[in-house]
């Protein structure tokens, strides 16, 4: 799986979700299992998340509803903003 997302650094900030690493990154979820993982970043001043993961063989596929990752923003103003995914 792999995620671009972009979000306006003036309304919003990314809660680090792994403090045991330097930066600020978001928590991996089930869906693909994060046996590897090529990126994962946020960048608060720029606005956008870089988040790249892969199940590794032989781990059976996942399959059904499952989420890819977790995000958790943190308001900085009140207003009305967007969250552009590519």
């Amino acid at each position: 799986a792999q995620l671009s997302i972009d979000f306006n650094p003036a309304d919003l900030e990314v809660i680090d979700l792994d403090a045991g690493k330097p930066g600020v990154q978001i928590e991996a979820a089930e869906c693909p299992l994060a046996e590897f993982t090529a990126e994962n970043t946020a960048d608060n001043t720029g606005g956008s998340i870089e988040y790249a993961v892969a199940q590794l063989n032989p781990t059976p596929p996942v399959n059904g509803n499952c989420s890819v990752a977790y995000i958790r923003f943190r308001t900085k103003q009140e207003t009305t903003t967007t969250i552009s995914f590519t």
